[in-house]
């Protein structure tokens, strides 16, 4: 069975436009909060 997929594209823009557009400023998350890496089982 086919897994259902939706794609959510801005009005009247195309992804082009967005990823050619300003990018960030230089302190743009530089001090985001991280949680600690979680301890997980091994395969």
């Amino acid at each position: 069975m086919e897994k259902a997929t939706r794609q959510v594209d801005m009005a009247g823009e195309s992804w082009d436009s967005w990823f050619d557009g300003p990018g960030v400023t230089a302190d743009f998350l530089t001090e985001r909060d991280q949680p600690p890496v979680q301890k997980r089982e091994e395969f």
